[in-house]
């Protein structure tokens, strides 16, 4: 019997989305560019909604003349530029890619959630006027926890939190409580100074709600959705939705796979927006990927090789996995490490280098899930399941194939 590799994703969910009652009427500014994007994907999760995108030049006298907009949406330099007067406008969170980390000496667990005991301590900031401070500022201000910077001569306070800036190379040289740093900085200096990961600076979850399928979920997400619409090996911080097909796998399916002998190797990719956007150009060569960030480490790396090595089969479960090794693996067809970024997609006809086998859902329609999917299994082949399912729901609905995010699975098997 031969022995099975299973490649699971290893990521946590975080999704944001503006918030707006349904009584009042809001208006949202945002001038073209990366700040424009960003609104139109918050409002890709509403309806009902009317918003302006107006040219970057004229933005100034839009937001700050006469006709004020109740929400505006800028780039790092004018946002600091209005907050700097403290009267008009107040920040209300930031939309950034990245992820910030509590790093410190200690092993005390801090976070926004219990903020509090920030109080009377030094934060070291790397990128306190940017996205890292601002973020950080504004919890706390949400939080009604006040707060100083230490410049121009300012003495630490013992009844705030003292904010001090810094540059990412003084990390470990400042006489501080602890550090606040983005990723791969925070990774970087953890690691070669022998720096603990305390916490994390992430006010998503205060901004926005777990990001179930509005198609197949029609009540509005609960709390408890963060949980559930988690897969159980989730680790690490950074995407905005589950890797789907992970969901399958409960701890008690978990530990039967490892009592057959089944080894299981995680790695990470932060799933993106790109997830959820259709392809709509008619040659696949020329649809735009987004970029996701993936780590593969050493470990992974030593089961997955020594696994080819000795003959066994390698599972991959979904296609983020999949994009994952084919973006790893080098010319003779090892898995080697990585960390950084891929905006690979894959469509037939492509020649798989790792994996021998897939678990996969039954993916929409025009997404580069499918596509990937028919990579691998051959088209014919992946219509052929979708007929044989199609019949099978007609002829027996009470217990029908269910498609999509938290749909069914489907394990396909190379030759």
């Amino acid at each position: 019997m031969k022995k099975l590799v299973l490649i699971i994703l290893s990521i946590l969910v975080a999704f944001s989305a503006i918030s707006c009652s349904e009584e009042s009427e809001i208006t949202v500014y945002a001038p073209d560019g990366a700040p424009a994007l960003s609104l139109v994907k918050a409002m890709d999760v509403l309806e009902g909604y009317d918003f302006n995108i107006t040219s970057a030049d004229v933005i100034q006298t839009v937001v700050t003349g006469d006709k004020k907009a109740d929400i505006c949406i800028l780039p790092i330099n004018l946002a600091s530029k209005l907050l700097s007067d403290g009267k008009s406008y107040k920040m209300l969170g930031a939309i950034t890619h990245g992820n910030f980390y509590f790093i410190s000496k200690s092993n005390e667990v801090v976070g926004i959630e219990t903020a509090e005991n920030l109080i009377g301590k030094t934060i070291a900031v790397v990128q306190l006027a940017s996205i890292a401070g601002l973020s950080l500022k504004a919890s706390l201000v949400d939080l009604d926890i006040p707060y100083q910077e230490l410049i121009n001569g300012a003495l630490k306070d013992e009844s705030k939190v003292n904010l001090l800036p810094i540059t990412a190379v003084e990390i470990g040289t400042a006489d501080v409580d602890l550090y606040l740093a983005p990723s791969p900085v925070a990774d970087v200096k953890a690691k070669a100074l022998n720096y603990n990961f305390v916490g994390s600076l992430n006010n998503l979850y205060s901004l926005g709600e777990a990001p179930l399928p509005k198609e197949i979920i029609k009540r509005p997400a609960t709390p408890e959705d963060l949980e559930d619409f988690q897969c159980i090996f989730a680790k690490h911080e950074g995407a905005v939705t589950a890797p789907t097909s992970g969901l399958h796998f409960s701890p008690q399916l978990m530990k039967m796979m490892e009592i057959k002998g089944i080894e299981s190797a995680f790695i990470t990719m932060h799933c993106g927006l790109g997830c959820f956007r259709d392809i709509d150009v008619e040659d696949l060569s020329k649809h735009k990927m987004d970029s996701e960030e993936m780590h593969v480490g050493a470990e992974a790396c030593d089961i997955i090789n020594g696994a080819k090595e000795n003959g066994h089969r390698v599972v991959a479960v979904g296609t983020t996995v999949q994009r994952a090794l084919e973006t790893a693996v080098s010319a003779d067809n090892r898995l080697k490490e990585y960390d950084g970024w891929t905006n690979k997609f894959i469509f037939p006809p492509y020649d798989f280098c790792l994996a021998d086998a897939m678990v996969a859902n039954f993916y929409m329609p025009y997404s580069t899930l499918l596509m990937l999917a028919c990579a691998f299994g051959g088209y014919d082949l992946m219509m052929k399941a979708y007929r044989e399912a199609f019949r099978f729901n007609e002829n027996d609905p009470e217990n029908r194939y269910r498609f999509g995010t938290y749909g069914d699975a489907m394990l396909i098997i190379q030759d």
